[in-house]
């Protein structure tokens, strides 16, 4: 049989909000079949489509055996953002198959198949700021593939300051006088996590912990996964015309044009 001749049966996964980003592919059922993961210094969305071209040869496939594409719209970098959901949006338009997004941020905690509470993610955005998303897994939901696959926001999205952020988990883990009255602690997951460890441990104490790698950075594993199960449940997709971005904040060159309008 030819490769064309294939029935679609693989997602394609894409992450490229943050250096820690690469492709994957999965089969309908759930299994990971291509895992193409790396960290990139100026970002993994320059290599992109030849890690798709790759990753397409490993699994012995073409495009056209692309069932649905799945893709994280931010927040993250500006540039890696745009890069990772324009290519989702033209390979899904062009196959005519299913476009899924997902939030890097709850992506990311997804990822922590370990969690017996709830997942902080947070990357650094830099400025003295972080992106960060605090989520909780339904007690009754079963895992895909090793991947949290059902995790509820309990807060808000946001780009912030660290110290905003300490506050927001504050509430949220309860006070450290009374631990037994708090909702379990909080996991800590995200190069942001690392980059302020010191602040946090000192501010919350024993009432976080920080996910360990290799589940705590980004990672197109889940996205795949994530895509594999949608299609599974037949869930729509997105219209690849409509999905934009998840910024949370503007870009320079946008500050430049609010400030000095035309």
């Amino acid at each position: 049989m030819k490769k064309n001749d294939t029935p679609a049966r693989l997602v394609l996964g894409i992450e490229t909000c943050t250096p820690s980003g690469g492709v994957a592919l999965a089969d309908v059922e759930g299994r990971l079949i291509v895992h193409r993961h790396g960290v990139a210094r100026t970002g993994y969305s320059r290599r992109l489509m030849a890690s798709i071209d790759e990753a397409l040869r490993s699994a012995s496939a073409d495009p056209s055996a692309l069932a649905a594409v799945a893709v994280t719209h931010g927040p993250g970098s500006f540039t890696g953002v745009r890069v990772g959901l324009v290519t989702a949006k033209t390979l899904a338009q062009s196959l005519g198959v299913p476009l899924y997004i997902e939030s890097s941020l709850r992506a990311l905690a997804m990822r922590w198949p370990g969690a017996d509470g709830p997942v902080c993610s947070i990357l650094d955005a830099r400025r003295k700021e972080v992106y960060s998303g605090v989520f909780r897994r339904s007690p009754e939901a079963a895992t895909n593939g090793g991947v949290q696959s059902e995790m509820t926001p309990i807060r808000d999205e946001a780009v912030e300051s660290i110290q905003s952020l300490i506050e927001g988990i504050e509430g949220i883990a309860g006070p450290s006088t009374a631990p037994a009255q708090s909702t379990g602690r909080i996991w800590l997951s995200g190069d942001g996590a690392r980059l302020y460890e010191a602040k946090l441990r000192d501010a919350l104490g024993d009432r976080i912990a920080f996910v360990p790698e290799p589940w705590g950075s980004p990672a197109p594993d889940v996205i795949a996964l994530e895509g594999a199960r949608r299609l599974r449940e037949a869930l729509p997709g997105v219209d690849p015309l409509s999905a934009v971005p998840q910024y949370l904040r503007i870009s320079d060159a946008e500050k430049g044009l609010l400030s000095n309008p035309t």
